[in-house]
């Protein structure tokens, strides 16, 4: 209920007594592992904590894919098959922002399915959007959030719309600063270049960079869930570090 109020914090507040050892027994209910994955996998996106939301999203399509075979020809199946298009649809649009490599396992998932989404009324492939979410098309975004977003109520119970024009933004702030072009392109870069590069401030690259380290680089908050699932699933991936020092940009491998 939290996560349908839009309560994001809240909804994570609940779960992060959540251990390893406690989703063995959501696994014995497949629904309800993939939920859990996936509502917390929207709760990271709409926190714009995206390699967060693209892990979880990422790991529990995988293990969808692995054990479905257990669901097929139940009453379940239908419904679940549903929530894994949602759950590849926001590993879609957490990745785009997150912009680490992604794993074939996943990418394959991505290949493999088609969706329709309330704008077309008929079968698209996700791997063709994602493309398109790729090129920063809005008008995708808008129709794969629509697709991948729980419903969200009002405290009246009322449904409502999620707020589009903030992921909107989202989107153009990442495009007009996206720092992972540089750390695919350079190793050492002046912090003047990178700036005009970006065609940003100095102090604006300077706090991109301090807030990349803190989502890359810290260990993730001390409780249960984050110890037991998160840490594990957050490697790094591309580089382990980027120091400034004596306007110089270093990116350690």
């Amino acid at each position: 209920m939290a996560v349908l109020l839009g309560r994001y914090q809240q909804a994570l507040e609940l779960i992060s007594v959540v251990s390893l050892e406690h989703t063995v027994v959501f696994s014995k209910a497949f629904g309800s592992q993939l939920s859990l994955f996936y509502n917390a996998s929207f709760c990271y996106f709409m926190q714009e904590k995206y390699l967060e939301a693209a892990k979880l999203a990422e790991t529990v399509a995988i293990f969808y894919d692995k054990y479905k075979k257990f669901v097929a020809r139940t009453i379940s199946e239908r419904s679940l098959a549903k929530l894994n298009s949602k759950v590849l649809a926001l590993w879609c649009l957490a990745h785009v922002f997150e912009g680490n490599e992604p794993l074939d396992a996943i990418t394959d998932l991505v290949k493999d399915l088609s969706i329709k989404t309330k704008e077309r009324n008929y079968n698209e492939n996700l791997e063709d959007k994602l493309e398109k979410l790729k090129q920063f098309d809005e008008s995708t975004l808008v129709e794969l959030f629509g697709f991948a977003a729980p419903k969200k109520l009002t405290a009246d119970g009322l449904e409502t719309q999620h707020d589009r024009k903030s992921l909107l933004e989202r989107l153009e702030s990442h495009v007009k600063f996206n720092f992972n072009t540089i750390l695919k392109l350079y190793t050492r870069i002046e912090v003047g270049k990178a700036a005009r590069f970006l065609k940003v401030t100095e102090a604006d690259l300077l706090a991109r960079i301090e807030d990349y380290g803190k989502r890359k680089i810290e260990l993730v908050e001390d409780k249960v869930w984050d110890k037991s699932i998160l840490k594990p699933l957050l490697k790094i991936d591309g580089c382990d570090s980027v120091v400034v020092q004596d306007g110089i940009i270093n990116i350690q491998r």
